[in-house]
C-alpha cells in the first residue's frame, strides 16, 4: 500500500525497509531482494557492456490478484500501479548500467491490465517512451513506440546496422485486446 501512495522515485527507499530481505525461490517471480542482488552482481562482475537488452516481464505472473489482496482499488488504480512498477524496474535497471544504452523490449507481462491484454494505443506507450532513455533519445522510436511498444533505432555497435526491437504480443495466439480501463488523458502517478 505504500508503493500505490508514493511516486516511483520514493520506491527503492521503500522497499529498502522492508523487512521483506530473503530471496524469492525458483518457480517464483522475483522479489525485490533478488532484483537488487542480480544488479549489484552486474556491476560487481566488472564486465564492461556495449549495450544491454532486457526482453520484458517486468511485472509478476500474479500481479492482478496481488494487487487486489494486497492493495485493493479499481481499473484506474491497477493501471496507475501497473505502470508505476514497470517504471520502477526499467529506471533500476537503466541507473544500474551508467553510461551503457539499455534497450527494453514489451513482455506479455506488461500491460496496464493484465496478460497478453494491451493495446496499440495506450498510456503507457506514451509514458516508457519518455522513460526509456533509448527510445526517447531517438524521436522516430519514440513516435514508433507510442503506436504499439516497438521501435527501430541505429545499433549501438555495428555501423550501418539497426536494432529492432518488437512486440509480439500482438501476433499471439493468446492475445485479447486491450484493457477495460476507459481511456484517460491524465499521466500515472
Amino acid at each position: 500500500p505504500q508503493l500505490v501512495k508514493a511516486p516511483v522515485e520514493q520506491w527503492e527507499s521503500i522497499f529498502e525497509t522492508s523487512s521483506h530481505k530473503a530471496f524469492t525461490v525458483y518457480g517464483q517471480d522475483p522479489n525485490y531482494a533478488l532484483f537488487k542482488s542480480e544488479l549489484q552482481e552486474v556491476n560487481r562482475l566488472g564486465v564492461s557492456f556495449d549495450y544491454a537488452l532486457v526482453t520484458g516481464d517486468y511485472v509478476s505472473h500474479n500481479f492482478i490478484d496481488d494487487f487486489h489482496k494486497r492493495v485493493g482499488g479499481d481499473d484506474r488504480a491497477l493501471k496507475d500501479f501497473s505502470t508505476k512498477t514497470i517504471l520502477f524496474v526499467t529506471q533500476e535497471v537503466q541507473k544500474s548500467l551508467p553510461g551503457v544504452p539499455v534497450y527494453f523490449a514489451v513482455g506479455n507481462h506488461d500491460s496496464e491490465c493484465d496478460s497478453f491484454k494491451m493495446t496499440d494505443d495506450t498510456d503507457l506507450w506514451k509514458v516508457l517512451a519518455k522513460a526509456w532513455s533509448t527510445v526517447a533519445a531517438d524521436p522516430e522510436a519514440a513516435a514508433d513506440f507510442v503506436h504499439g511498444g516497438y521501435y527501430n533505432v541505429a545499433h549501438p555497435v555495428l555501423a550501418g546496422r539497426d536494432l529492432v526491437v518488437l512486440n509480439s504480443i500482438f501476433w499471439s495466439d493468446k492475445y485479447d485486446g486491450g484493457c477495460p480501463v476507459e481511456k484517460d488523458s491524465r499521466p500515472p502517478t
